[in-house]
């Protein structure tokens, strides 16, 4: 007959028992009874005997529970062994997968669950509760006028207590009430406000061309529970997106490689990723999310309107010298649609496609080296720029795109001798001009990486094309000069970013002339329209 095994933890299903008494060579029943016990699923059976079935049975269900322990931790390892797979596969899932807005999750649906108030207690009634007069009451009379003042008093103070009680049950239905307007009156604007931008992105605004991408990105689902952190911007006139977006921290990546089972002890041994496993897996995940990123912005955009992307890999990790956590940039890639579009994803090595694209990274992800961004989001975000700093003596209301052009000259001078101090080498103005700009020649002191700088910066309000990045190599090659330095408090067009590509000059916009100032303690802003409007007053 088959037999119950009491086993903790089992929901398999895969155990079965059954026991059977011996018959003696007469055919009478034994005192001897028969016990098996199997596992489907590891494809085992045990038999046991004995005289004491309450024995035979302990001794079923405790091999019972050493195989589903043991099953436990094969069905734990395939958990395990598919989550790091998945994480491989990030970039031809993503490749595989229909990139469209699932709008049901940004429209807001939810119900107001917080419960109206309720309040049962009946108002008390003096007649329910007068007493009965009994036999020496009245007898007594001036007894029971007492008892009839006794109980007027006391319903009297139940009354007002329950007077009271209801007061404050209208007043929490009031509020509750109150509460659950404002919340359908908040979900009614948001849904209204979804409805507008949908109606903006047919018509390609560039707000709303930026919210319909950014949710592209946040809808995009990964095996990795990590906090995801974007903000874009569209630049209309160049048909360029940039995006930041922080990746997946360190401690967002499985540590666990497997789980052995020590059958001797009855106990679970957990086997670590190797750090060099680990630091793979997570290099990797990092280049992978950018391509697959860049590829379902472009896949997402019905209406043609981004020809290239600049993405800016993001991590907030923890700087062991100052024990506190910093938010860095370590990977920044630059594509075109055409040339991007026209790779085959499913075969690519990720780090070697970024490569091939002149994408910016340090050689080794998981070191977190910062690197300096291709481009940056120019308009104030809090989520990745903190109140930025411009100069001393200045204040946040300054803005550094309408300074005078000699008090910029100046402002420039300082910070790039500030910039240079710091590693031994020294900043010379060489020219003032009124073209809005200054040229300096830095000297770096390293006998390996050193050499002569050529740096220009450029107070512009509007677009900085081709023609400066090719009139600072001219110079870059007439004054021998190891590296170049474009600065400009506006921005680079696509056509400056192309010429830099391969060469050592890098372009710094607003975003970064921002940070180099931030970092050497300045206070300011840059506002272009503004500055335009200020520029305009004084020419």
């Amino acid at each position: 007959m088959q037999v119950d095994v009491n086993v903790e933890g089992d929901k398999s299903g895969l155990i079965e028992a059954e026991v059977h008494r011996q018959l003696t060579p007469s055919g009478r029943p034994s005192s001897r009874i028969t016990g098996y016990v199997r596992h489907r699923g590891l494809n085992v059976e045990r038999k046991f005997i004995e005289n004491d079935l309450s024995v035979l049975q302990e001794q079923l269900t405790d091999q019972a529970q050493k195989w589903v322990d043991e099953w436990d931790i094969i069905e734990k390892n395939k958990e395990m062994k598919t989550k790091p797979e998945n994480i491989k596969d990030i970039l031809v899932d993503g490749v595989k997968t229909e990139v469209a807005v699932n709008w049901e999750k940004v429209e807001k649906k939810d119900l107001f669950i917080k419960e109206k108030p309720i309040f049962e207690e009946l108002e008390p009634r003096l007649e329910e509760t007068l007493p009965k007069p009994k036999i020496w009451d009245k007898l007594i009379k001036s007894r029971y006028r007492k008892l009839l003042v006794d109980q007027k008093q006391s319903y009297g103070e139940a009354l007002k207590t329950w007077k009271e009680e209801k007061r404050i049950y209208e007043d929490e239905v009031k509020n509750w009430e109150k509460e659950k307007l404002e919340f359908e009156k908040q979900q009614l604007e948001y849904n209204e406000k979804v409805k507008n931008l949908r109606a903006e992105y047919e018509e390609s605004k560039p707000r709303a061309i930026e919210w319909y991408l950014q949710i592209v990105l946040e809808q995009s689902s990964y095996p990795l529970d990590f906090k995801k952190k974007i903000a874009v911007e569209y630049k209309d006139d160049e048909k360029l997106l940039i995006v930041e977006y922080f990746l997946p921290c360190i401690e967002d990546f499985p540590k666990v490689k497997e789980i052995k089972y020590l059958k001797s002890r009855g106990e679970e041994k957990e086997v670590p990723f190797s750090e060099r496993e680990l630091n793979s897996l997570y290099e990797a995940t990092f280049y992978k999310i950018t391509l697959r990123s860049i590829y379902e912005l472009f896949r997402a955009d019905v209406k043609g309107v981004i020809d290239s992307i600049v993405f800016n890999g993001w991590v907030n990790n923890l700087n062991k010298a100052v024990g506190k956590r910093q938010d860095v940039c370590i990977l920044s890639l630059m594509v075109d649609k055409e040339g991007f579009m026209d790779i085959n994803l499913l075969e690519v090595d990720a780090k070697a496609c970024f490569k091939q694209f002149q994408g910016v990274s340090a050689s080794q992800l998981n070191v977190l080296t910062p690197i300096p961004p291709i481009l940056r989001i120019s308009k104030e975000d809090k989520r990745f720029i903190e109140g930025q700093a411009v100069g001393q003596g200045l204040d946040d209301s300054v803005n550094i795109a309408a300074m005078n052009w000699q008090d910029f000259e100046y402002l420039i001078r300082e910070v790039f001798e500030r910039e240079f101090a710091s590693i031994g080498g020294e900043v010379r103005v060489t020219q003032s001009s009124r073209d809005k700009g200054v040229d300096a020649v830095a000297f770096d002191p390293d006998p390996i990486r050193g050499g002569k700088v050529i740096v220009q910066a450029k107070r512009y309000t509007n677009t900085v094309h081709i023609e400066s990045a090719r009139a600072l190599y001219g110079i870059m090659q007439d004054e021998g000069a190891m590296k170049g330095i474009l600065i400009t408090t506006s921005d680079f067009g696509k056509d400056a970013y192309d010429f830099a590509k391969n060469k050592p000059i890098s372009l710094l916009n607003g975003g970064n002339l921002l940070s180099m100032l931030h970092k050497h303690g300045y206070r300011g802003k840059i506002d272009i329209t503004e500055a335009r409007e200020l520029l305009k007053e004084t020419d």
